[in-house]
């Protein structure tokens, strides 16, 4: 006879199963589309460099500052920690060539004291 385990299922999930005795959602974790199946084309943002986004709303204009704003990364449907993983994941880390402070803002300049 099958002995219950956790959660009455009869026996270990088979693999692809859940551990709750049914089958695994398709596409990934939580039942989304997971990395394979991630919405659009963009891998990364090293094709399309940052431009600001501006739109109508009403009578009134916005312009957004985030890349996510972008229509070639909002289509993607992708978060900009999404983006930053995958530049990550491909070796872009950025230029690195501007000295940085605090929350991106360019940092002071060295100096040198005949002191």
């Amino acid at each position: 006879a099958p002995v219950p385990s956790a959660f009455g299922a009869s026996s270990p999930p088979a693999p692809g199963g859940s551990i709750f005795g049914t089958p695994a959602a398709p596409g990934g974790m939580f039942g989304g589309g997971g990395a394979a199946a991630a919405q659009g084309t963009v891998n990364g943002t090293a094709s399309v460099p940052f431009q600001p986004t501006t739109r109508t709303d009403g009578s009134s204009s916005i312009r957004f500052e985030s890349i996510t704003a972008m229509p070639q990364y909002e289509a993607s449907g992708k978060s900009f920690e999404e983006l930053r993983f995958e530049d990550y994941s491909q070796g872009n880390r950025g230029s690195g060539s501007a000295t940085s402070g605090a929350f991106g803002a360019t940092g002071a300049p060295t100096t040198t004291s005949a002191f």
